[in-house]
């Protein structure tokens, strides 16, 4: 078996499709495509020369030639109809093109994307033509080139601690269920923080009391309870439990040892589900918050947390005698969360209030509006 490498031109596009989705096309080039017949044609000689009988090709027209008399109808097929080419890509390069055109390209020659103060790219994708070779080098060197670049402009800039939406420890509600998994995992729990587990000892929502919303993060702060989150998976498990809605945790303070807990599902507000929660020393986890539930049929499960701060929390759930229980699944909450992930509460609280929202005018009303339900 023999192949052709041949270095391709920039004649690639990455488009958006109709569904928001990357769509790419990608045809080769004519200098491609007469690199990939001659070399067919130089490695179909070769065979022949050293006794093939017959020789496979990768275009779908002329899929076996048996003597060096049929390699000129190999070429003519590759020319005539590249489309049924079998080819195989490694190491691809671009998408992020380089250069100094903010229209034209994606990211400017110290790597960093336009648009953005704090965004840099630094692999492969970058490259504005394909390299001939594996690109493995180059990109190390260009990834330490940026570093350096970086590193010097670091002490300079007002570097602001924001995620966006995506998985952090201190914003676990946007990760997956595994990835809630490796950050119990590794994250310490915070002993000093027990006390702050208490919530609010009111029954309902008083703004600027125990409830706040920033209309400039567009984030509510809710001390009426611990809103809980699943993992952002689509797997069956999780997908089971959104079915049932979601769950809120609420703890008041017994003493400097022990809190009293309940477990409420959204959905169906008449299940309070007891519990009690201590900080233990559990093999294989460590110190961590251990959540008793004290009546049946919740008895048989308990729940072990990890505080990250005061407004965030990690977790899992088992099945079975404390310490020796099969684990469930991974779970966080917080008291702090996006407007996207508001309760219907919430939503009534923001309708109602004066001070948090203004009547639109008709000019603000103008243009497409989209819709999300929070939970």
């Amino acid at each position: 078996m023999a192949g052709i490498l041949s270095r391709d031109e920039s004649v690639g596009n990455i488009l958006i499709s109709y569904n928001g989705n990357p769509k790419v096309i990608y045809n080769l080039s004519d200098q491609t495509i007469e690199d990939m017949a001659r070399g067919m044609g130089v490695l179909a000689r070769m065979w022949f020369s050293i006794g093939a009988k017959s020789v496979i090709t990768s275009h779908r027209d002329v899929p076996e030639i048996r003597t060096k008399s049929d390699i000129p109808k190999l070429k003519d097929a590759v020319r005539e109809n590249p489309n049924n080419l079998i080819l195989g890509s490694a190491h691809p390069q671009g998408g992020n093109r380089m250069g100094n055109s903010e229209k034209e390209r994606v990211v400017d020659s110290d790597c960093k994307v336009f648009g953005f103060d704090n965004l840099y790219v630094c692999d492969a994708s970058v490259f504005p033509t394909a390299l001939r070779v594996n690109p493995q080098l180059t990109v190390m060197a260009l990834a330490t080139i940026i570093a350096d670049k970086i590193i010097k402009k670091w002490k300079d800039r007002n570097i602001q601690q924001d995620y966006g939406s995506t998985c952090h420890l201190t914003q676990p509600r946007y990760c997956k269920t595994e990835q809630i998994s490796e950050k119990f995992a590794v994250a310490e729990h915070k002993e000093s923080l027990f006390p702050s587990l208490v919530n609010s000892e009111e029954d309902k929502i008083i703004v600027s009391k125990n409830w706040k919303f920033d209309p400039n993060t567009l984030k509510i702060y809710n001390n009426l309870y611990w809103k809980g989150f699943y993992g952002r998976d689509n797997d069956l498990m999780t997908t089971a439990l959104r079915f049932f809605g979601g769950f809120y945790k609420r703890f008041r303070l017994v003493n400097n040892e022990r809190m009293d807990g309940t477990t409420h599902p959204f959905e169906t507000p008449m299940v309070n589900a007891k519990n009690i929660a201590t900080e233990k020393h559990v093999p294989d986890y460590g110190k961590v918050i251990h959540l008793e539930y004290t009546e049946p049929p919740y008895s048989t499960a308990y729940d072990l947390l990890r505080m990250v701060d005061e407004n965030t929390i990690i977790g899992k759930a088992f099945l079975g005698p404390f310490a020796k229980g099969r684990e469930l699944f991974s779970f966080s909450m917080s008291r702090i969360y996006d407007i996207n992930f508001l309760t219907e509460a919430d939503l009534l609280t923001l309708f109602h209030s004066d001070k948090l929202n203004h009547k639109p005018s008709e000019k603000e009303l103008i243009g497409t509006w989209e819709g999300d339900a929070g939970l």
